[in-house]
């Protein structure tokens, strides 16, 4: 996707990354650091909420496990994990149902 090559991504990736601490936010629930290998994954999948895609709230700092954890890589498409963890940070953090 183009978007991820843009300047503006980059920015808000490293955005992401600075208010996570650069540490995976699963690892520190759990009470580990795991500052390796980090991702910044979309809560709501990019096609399904394309206006949330550079939208902070929607951003959430993972390590690569928990991030195949969340999300089928060849898909895009949540996991079960991935939904129920997008239902609880979208009500947390105020984010709006989708008007598409």
């Amino acid at each position: 996707m183009r978007r991820y090559k843009s300047a503006r991504w980059e920015q808000t990736r490293q955005t992401a990354l600075r208010l996570a601490g650069y540490v995976c936010q699963e690892c520190k629930r759990h009470g580990v650091t795991s500052p390796d290998n980090l991702h910044v994954h979309h809560i709501n999948p990019r096609d399904a909420r394309p206006d949330l895609f550079y939208d902070q709230r929607n951003l959430y700092v993972l390590c690569q496990r928990h991030h195949n954890e969340m999300e089928d890589r060849t898909t895009g498409e949540l996991t079960r994990k991935g939904a129920l963890l997008r239902d609880r940070l979208n009500r947390r953090r105020g984010v709006p149902p989708s008007s598409l």
